[in-house]
């Protein structure tokens, strides 16, 4: 069961920036690894840098700010 009782609104920027570093996922490399994400460990940097922008496209964001 969730504890609420520190629960407070957030910024929608950190949402997305939790949003992102789960699904894209912006972990390191061995941590990629760990998790199991991707047969071969971590994806090509050119893979992450696509599903970010994609992540970010779809909320209007911009990636480099």
């Amino acid at each position: 069961m969730p504890d609420w009782d520190l629960a407070i609104p957030g910024h929608a920027l950190d949402d997305l920036a939790q949003l992102a570093w789960y699904s894209v996922p912006l972990r390191l490399p061995d941590r990629q690894r760990r998790v199991g994400y991707g047969a071969a460990g971590a994806p090509l940097a050119r893979r992450l840098r696509l599903r970010l922008r994609l992540l970010c496209d779809a909320y209007g964001a911009d990636p480099c700010s």
